[in-house]
């Protein structure tokens, strides 16, 4: 009999082990793909944003790059650090409009995945009143940033124009409990439970 309680409680502390050991693998992947995926997001915020970019964004300027670098070199070692910082800074402020829609929302999302909500909603408006396939998630990240952002009354409307205009939509579901919540946020609560 004694064998048996022994070889049992083997067993269960041999189980509890492997279940240790399985959940930090689970919260190691976990980790890391959120880090990859956090990587992924400002690696490609600084290309999209970056003027010396390769693509069809940057045919402007590759050609002043290629006619001028000593000029523009010049110029940027002689402005004082901070006028500069600035100008880029109100360069990136907006969204850009050459941009088509599907690459304004890939740069919101990106903007969205790295907390700077005001920026993402600029290029989320942009994609949600583009034409391409993926206007209901721009749509639907538009009313989450303005969640995130506590713009509580602009996130209902976002989520309201979702559910409306894409009923269809794999995030209908999640407009639904986003009307809700953004009724709740507000005081609503003979609306949210509607």
């Amino acid at each position: 009999m004694k064998d048996i309680s022994e070889d049992s409680t083997y067993r269960r502390r041999k189980r509890r082990e492997v279940l240790r050991r399985a959940r930090r693998i689970r919260v190691l992947a976990f980790l890391l793909t959120l880090g990859l995926a956090i990587f992924l997001g400002v690696m490609l915020i600084l290309r999209l944003s970056s003027p010396d970019s390769s693509g069809p964004l940057s045919e402007e300027n590759s050609e002043t790059a290629t006619s001028e670098p000593e000029a523009s070199f010049s110029q940027e070692s002689e402005e004082p650090e901070e006028e500069h910082d600035s100008a880029s800074t109100a360069q990136s402020d907006g969204p850009d409009i050459s941009l088509t829609p599907g690459q304004q929302y890939l740069r919101g999302y990106s903007l969205f995945s790295v907390g700077q909500l005001e920026r993402a909603a600029h290029y989320f408006q942009q994609s949600a009143e583009g034409d391409h396939p993926l206007k209901d998630y721009a749509q639907f990240y538009l009313a989450r940033t303005y969640f995130g952002a506590q713009k509580y009354q602009e996130a209902l409307s976002a989520f309201q124009a979702l559910a409306k205009n894409y009923p269809d939509s794999y995030w209908y579901p999640d407009a639904q409990l986003g009307i809700a919540d953004s009724y709740l946020e507000l005081g609503d609560l003979a609306k949210a439970e509607e």
